[in-house]
This record gives structure tokens, C-alpha cells and sequence, in this order.
């Protein structure tokens, strides 16, 4: 194997692994948002910090 063929092949593994940390957190951060928006009020037009 050449050096780009593992090259490619890292910077493949590299942006899967990212993008997939990335797929986590905002996931993660969505279920956050959404629980924050119930314990809010905001779904019943309450104040936020209410």
C-alpha cells in the first residue's frame, strides 16, 4: 500500500469517527432541549424561568 492509499484510508476513519461524535452530541443536546422546553413550561407559554 502507497502512503495516500493510508492516508485516505485514516482521514476516512477519522471524519466517520467525528462525524459520528458529533451525530451523539447533538442528539444527545436535542433530547436536553426538548426535556428543558417540558420542565420549562414553555409548551404551555409559562415564563422560562418559571
Amino acid at each position: 500500500m502507497g502512503f495516500f492509499e493510508i492516508a485516505y484510508c485514516a482521514l476516512g476513519i477519522t471524519a466517520a469517527f467525528v462525524f459520528f461524535l458529533f451525530f451523539r452530541e447533538g442528539y444527545l443536546l436535542g433530547k436536553d432541549i426538548k426535556l428543558l422546553y417540558k420542565e420549562g413550561g414553555i409548551a404551555n407559554g409559562k415564563n422560562w424561568h418559571n
